[in-house]
């Protein structure tokens, strides 16, 4: 009788909480330019106090200008023991100039939140709705 009290008042104590896990950040997908393509590409990412960040120096991305085909970038970017059923918020940076893309004096830059779940995960994002036409996904799972 006393291991089911203290399991329960475990379970009880527990419930609601979110659990520590790793966000994994596999790759973004641009299916729309806002600027033509080749650019430079910057991302980050936190949640917590755990903070990643994805830049590659000198290395441009896509060819085609405003009507190049669809750019996927593999990311590979941990953050690391994040809360589960909490939010991450990324910062993706685009650029034509190398020198500019980490920098606030990019030329398109836009933020997000992607909650924090258990599994795999794609969430499509549409900013500057009244601009320039710009459309891409992130795609995420957590794991440990």
């Amino acid at each position: 009788m006393n291991r089911y009290f203290s399991v329960l008042i475990a379970l009880l104590l527990l419930g609601g909480r979110s659990f520590a896990t790793d966000l994994v950040i596999d790759k973004i997908l641009i299916s729309k330019h806002p600027i033509p393509a080749p650019y430079y590409v910057y991302l980050h990412a936190k949640a917590g106090r755990s903070e990643a960040t994805f830049h590659v120096a000198k290395k441009s991305y896509g060819h085609g200008g405003m009507h190049a085909s669809a750019i996927e970038i593999p990311l590979n970017l941990t953050l690391k023991n994040v809360q589960l059923n909490t939010w991450a918020t990324v910062t993706l940076h685009l650029d034509t100039h190398a020198d500019k893309v980490t920098s606030y004096e990019a030329l398109r830059k836009h933020t997000a939140r992607i909650q924090i779940l258990q599994g795999t995960h794609s969430t499509q994002f549409i900013p500057g709705l009244h601009d320039i036409p710009f459309i891409y996904e992130l795609f995420y799972h957590t794991h440990g």
